[in-house]
């Protein structure tokens, strides 16, 4: 049998069953790693938005994960209000920051990715999804020991 690793999971969606096409491909990968015998600390953010509707499946979500035997860090409590533009201001914007919200964060996201992989010593980064990409693409990593 080979080694566990630590491995650090960031995903733009949070890992649930059947929720979006994001969230169920890392929860595929997610339980296919840890029935593996790896240690995961998992990365990612819950739904954005002050609906009831939103704020229900978070709560689902994240009693979900905690099901797992993993690590989760949420990125929730960083939510801010963002000026939205509208539609056409949209349309013909080629920023990240415009089509996912937590972008805005990035600098405050990577001090925490950053602070997570002294603190854990990965054995392997994850990364899936456009802003999980956008988080660590200023991170150095190199491995420990």
């Amino acid at each position: 049998m080979a080694k566990s690793k630590k491995i650090f999971f960031i995903g733009s969606d949070i890992p649930y069953p059947g929720n979006t096409g994001g969230s169920a491909i890392n929860w595929s990968a997610v339980n296919y790693l840890i029935s593996k015998g790896h240690k995961l600390t998992i990365f990612s953010d819950p739904p954005l938005g002050g609906t009831p509707i939103n704020e229900n499946l978070r709560i689902k979500m994240l009693e979900k994960i905690q099901s797992l035997n993993c690590d989760y860090v949420s990125l929730h409590h960083l939510k801010k209000k963002i000026k939205k533009k509208n539609f056409f201001e949209r349309l013909f914007s080629n920023n990240i920051k415009d089509y996912y919200p937590e972008c805005n964060f990035s600098g405050q996201i990577e001090e925490i990715i950053k602070e997570k992989i002294q603190e854990i010593k990965p054995d392997l980064i994850l990364c899936y999804g456009s802003p999980a990409i956008y988080h660590v693409k200023n991170i150095n990593y190199l491995k420990a020991g």
